[in-house]
Order: structure tokens, then C-alpha cells, then sequence
């Protein structure tokens, strides 16, 4: 039990650090050229994806917390 958590929490890690580099990406390259849309949707698709990912490790390791 510990070691999914320990392995989850690694994965949130690098998920972390990724997710923000994103947002930073997503700000200081996407806001400039909002006149195209294709670049929204690529960056749009991509945050849903991250944060999808994000959302669902941060909820198993919720409930692995929650069982121990």
C-alpha cells in the first residue's frame, strides 16, 4: 500500500512541475496570439489533458489516504 502511494506521489512530482510549466507556457505564448484559434484549441486540449491527469492522482491518493 505504501509503495503505490510512495509511486503516486513521484508521479504527482513530475506532474507538478509539467502542469506549471504549461500554465507558464499557456500564458506567455498562448495570450499573445489568441487571434489563432488553432493555438487554443492545441493548448486547450492540452491543459484539459493535464489537469485530467492531475485531477485523477490527486484523487486516488485521496482515497488510498482515506482507506489507511
Amino acid at each position: 500500500k505504501d509503495s503505490i502511494v510512495d509511486r503516486n506521489n513521484r508521479i504527482l512530482k513530475v506532474l507538478l512541475p509539467l502542469f506549471i510549466m504549461l500554465v507558464v507556457l499557456f500564458v506567455t505564448v498562448v495570450l499573445p496570439i489568441l487571434r489563432k484559434p488553432f493555438y487554443i484549441g492545441v493548448y486547450g486540449v492540452a491543459l484539459a489533458l493535464y489537469t485530467y491527469i492531475f485531477l485523477q492522482v490527486w484523487l486516488h491518493n485521496k482515497k488510498l489516504r482515506e482507506q489507511s
